[in-house]
């Protein structure tokens, strides 16, 4: 999105891409996913997964706010994150 933020909401989808630069991005998903990959220019971006004791791989970055990973992380892992964004901060919880 150019204009404004990006939304998902209760998906199940293992793989979600959202890039937005006029807005934040947030995304709440149900079931684990295997790769997300999330930018925003235009504000903070906000992944929330579920707590069914998954690890992910975790790459994430923020200059215009805080960092905060609050799910087990774990290098090797097959199911990656990443979170970037130049316009707020990064939070990536389980919810």
């Amino acid at each position: 999105s150019s204009g404004g933020g990006v939304t998902v909401t209760e998906s199940t989808s293992p793989e979600v891409v959202a890039d937005s630069s006029g807005g934040g991005v947030t995304v709440r998903l149900t079931r684990s996913p295997t790769s997300i990959d999330l930018d925003s220019s235009g504000g903070g971006v906000t992944l929330t997964v579920p707590d069914d004791g998954q690890a992910y791989a975790v790459d994430a970055s923020a200059s215009g706010g805080d960092t905060r990973v609050e799910v087990d992380t774990a290098a090797d892992s097959g199911h990656r994150i990443k979170a970037h964004s130049s316009g707020g901060g990064v939070t990536i919880a389980y919810g």
